[in-house]
């Protein structure tokens, strides 16, 4: 269940239109979700949804 809402959150967040605001609560659910994940999970499993540095930076524009 949290693998399926991580991956929604990482879809969701590939919109290039969203709001600041909303890009922002996207990264902070994703982590709170990673946290809770990462407590029961292996950690080859932890390594697919490990959040990278420049995860969220996929759709900036330079």
């Amino acid at each position: 269940m949290l693998k399926r809402e991580m991956d929604e959150l990482l879809y969701d967040f590939s919109h290039h239109d969203l709001d600041p605001q909303v890009q922002q609560a996207i990264k902070e659910r994703y982590a709170l979700l990673f946290n809770i994940y990462k407590r029961f999970a292996s950690k080859k499993e932890c390594l697919k949804y490990t959040p990278h540095k420049n995860l969220f930076m996929l759709n900036k524009k330079l």
